[in-house]
């Protein structure tokens, strides 16, 4: 059997793990938040799946790269521009403090691990 993937998740699969662009339980949402909502999503994923700091990293520069790919869809120079300066912002904004929503533990949970308990909790 292969292993899951998150783009093998259900829109209903990856929100019982996402809240979406800002903190969790965040009552701000930061500027641009529905542009970059799939990548937010994906990030969050990671976020629930944890692991060491190592992991944490590597959740935060795969985040940053699907951020940078979607100002790719953008069309104009300024326009791109202001979104990469957003997505450089929002990178700065969980090096700095996604430690706090980061679930630490010995081993990163497989995605179907993730999501089986998630969908028990439910």
């Amino acid at each position: 059997m292969r292993e899951l993937k998150y783009e093998d998740l259900s829109d209903k699969q990856i929100w019982l793990v996402s809240n979406g662009c800002g903190g969790k339980g965040g009552v701000v949402k930061p500027p641009h938040k529905l542009f970059f909502e799939s990548s937010c999503a994906m990030h969050d994923v990671s976020y629930s799946q944890g692991g060491c700091e190592e992991d944490r990293i590597e959740a935060d520069v795969g985040f940053f790269r699907a951020m940078l790919k979607d100002c790719e869809k953008v069309s104009g120079v300024l326009s791109k521009r202001r979104y990469v300066i957003w997505a450089h912002l929002y990178f700065m904004g969980v090096r700095t403090f996604g430690w706090r929503y980061f679930n630490y533990r010995h081993e990163k949970l497989s995605l179907a691990s993730l999501i089986k308990s998630m969908e028990g909790a439910t």
